[in-house]
């Protein structure tokens, strides 16, 4: 049988930690981000729209799109947001969708950085939040993507807060203990599935 559990919360949270654990216990793990980012490659399914509604300026030579630029401009901008949300989400889903379709018995973990809302008429079983104190969020991200403070800001800022995707979770996870207790805290919502 298909279990599918969505993982959400904000950027640093920890969420790519809990997906690894989850991972580890065998579940198939699906990244938003990273289905995100193959449907902005060129000849993909959200090339041509996201390039016609930003324009040249986000192109690189080798005619990829600058990510990280572009995610500069629109983190800044919440109408620009709502803009690449728009061309990029529905790909992302007909990408997920498609993915899901073809696996038949398995725990499937969907990280997602925003709200299970967005899903649409996508199917779920769980959702599991993953929180942590801004400061952290800050450090950690900071540290993973080594970008600048105020451009990680500028991202909480465009998220939801932590209550809202606590409000919207079956189970929370605080992520601001040890590596160990966070695995931990995994392996007990796994047995629960």
């Amino acid at each position: 049988m298909k279990k599918i559990i969505i993982i959400t919360g904000g950027i640093g949270s920890g969420k790519s930690t809990v997906l690894a654990e989850l991972a580890k216990l065998g579940a198939i793990v699906i990244e938003a981000d990273k289905v995100r980012h193959k449907c902005m490659e060129p000849g993909q399914s959200a090339y041509n729209e996201v390039v016609a509604s930003f324009g040249g300026d986000f192109i690189n030579p080798d005619k990829t799109i600058n990510r990280y630029k572009l995610g500069v401009y629109a983190f800044a901008n919440r109408e620009k947001l709502k803009l690449l949300e728009k061309c990029t989400h529905k790909y992302i889903l007909e990408d997920i969708r498609e993915t899901i379709s073809n696996i038949n018995t398995a725990v499937i973990a969907l990280e997602i950085p925003f709200l299970p809302e967005v899903l649409g008429d996508l199917k779920y079983d769980k959702v599991v939040a993953v929180t942590a104190p801004e400061d952290l969020r800050i450090m950690r991200a900071m540290e993973r993507l080594n970008v600048r403070r105020e451009n990680i800001v500028a991202v909480i800022a465009a998220q939801p807060a932590d209550e809202e995707y606590a409000n919207c979770a079956d189970y929370v996870i605080e992520n601001t203990g040890t590596a160990e207790e966070l695995a931990e805290r995994v392996r007990g919502i796994y047995k629960h599935l």
